[in-house]
């Protein structure tokens, strides 16, 4: 009889399945998501140390990249060509500087090595993409190592660090987003409610604001 421990497809659906069980639960009214869901099991799954073939972990981080690209393509292409698109530019690039400058002060002051200073910039960020780049670069050879630590070593580190601090990034995101209707000013309130119904138009879907 097959069991989590020994049938590895069993245990991707068992994590999958219980992560958006758990995503579902609502804590202080908020509602962590599918994703964190069962990034969270699956980080209490990993500490029984189950071993999962590198290949099926490329695969399947990569089928997630492209769910992601598919999902978010078509919102991308109507910010770019939007009238607010020079806005989007700028607050992107400040976010970017922000979060390097944030996660070199962190290293600095934590003494943090270089490896777990790419998991928690991926994670911190929600970037799951910085976290592929990561993990290629030290497959590749392209990242020095800290003294006594394999590649193998240094992709689990990577693949930890961002779990933990993808965590935080999301539920941080989630309240202010939960919160942000009550701080925004009325200028931002119409240049949402003018986007939207852009949006729906263009659609072909009518909304009420």
């Amino acid at each position: 009889m097959s069991t989590p421990s020994t049938n590895i497809v069993l245990l991707l659906f068992l994590i999958v399945g219980v992560g958006n069980v758990i995503g579902k639960l609502k804590i202080a009214g908020i509602a962590l998501g599918p994703t964190t869901g069962v990034l969270l099991f699956g980080i209490l799954a990993g500490l029984l140390h189950f071993e999962v073939p590198p290949i099926i972990k490329a695969v399947f981080f990569t089928l997630y990249l492209f769910a992601l690209g598919t999902m978010i393509g078509p919102g991308l292409v109507h910010v770019v060509t939007s009238k607010a698109s020079i806005n989007y530019l700028v607050l992107s690039v400040c976010t970017v500087v922000l979060m390097a400058a944030s996660i070199f002060l962190v290293a600095r002051v934590f003494d943090l090595n270089n490896i777990v200073v790419g998991g928690l910039s991926a994670g911190a960020m929600t970037t799951s993409a910085v976290l592929a780049a990561a993990q290629g670069m030290v497959s590749a050879g392209g990242i020095t190592l800290p003294d006594g630590m394999n590649a193998s070593e240094a992709s689990n580190l990577l693949g930890s660090s961002y779990a933990i601090t993808y965590l935080c990034g999301t539920f941080g995101l989630i309240v202010l987003v939960k919160q942000s209707p009550g701080i925004e000013t009325p200028a931002i309130h119409a240049h949402r409610g003018a986007t939207a119904l852009e949006w729906s138009g263009k659609s072909g879907i009518q909304k009420v604001l």
